[in-house]
């Protein structure tokens, strides 16, 4: 119902006002709902790239850290059995009780490192299977091999910061 008291007349100007301002206004919140949406879209994507390295990094740090796990059983093997034949030697009078003592840490110190080294692979994995979304049974996964040989041969570093400028997604989104 319109009225024509002086009253009502401003309430219905400013209504009209606001539903022509709303029409002028559409394509600007819609321009600006088209950006929202690609800053929406740049941070998904770089939290996934982010993931991804991350998931990447941690897969290189398990690999290297079973690679130095089997290395330093190796390596425990050795010291063990040094430390037998210093023991049988000192009980043989053929070496100095320092000497003996010094195979001793030896073996001792390799026991710890191999136990520091089990427990990042440990963390390692764990951190993995969290970063992938996996839990339960899934978590039961092995790597394979070792890591692969470093490059004999270097690249030349002139063409480096242009072509990590080029390869950058950072700088493409």
């Amino acid at each position: 119902v319109f009225s024509t008291s002086a009253t009502q007349t401003p309430m219905i100007n400013l209504g009209l006002m606001q539903n022509f301002l709303d029409l002028l206004l559409i394509p600007l919140k819609k321009k600006l709902a088209g950006a929202e949406l690609e800053q929406a879209k740049h941070r998904v994507i770089e939290k996934v790239l982010s993931i991804e390295a991350e998931t990447k990094k941690q897969f290189y740090i398990l690999c290297a850290a079973r690679q130095m796990y089997a290395l330093k059983k190796q390596i425990l093997l050795a010291c063990e059995l040094s430390y037998d034949m210093a023991k049988k030697l000192r009980k043989a009078g053929n070496i100095t009780k320092l000497q003996a003592l010094i195979e001793q840490s030896t073996y001792e110190k390799t026991q710890l490192e191999l136990s520091n080294l089990q427990a990042l692979v440990l963390e390692t994995k764990e951190a993995l299977n969290a970063l992938m979304g996996l839990f339960g049974p899934h978590t039961h996964w092995e790597t394979q091999g070792n890591l692969p040989e470093l490059p004999q041969k270097h690249e030349p570093l002139e063409s480096v910061e242009k072509d990590a400028l080029l390869a950058s997604i950072d700088l493409k989104i």
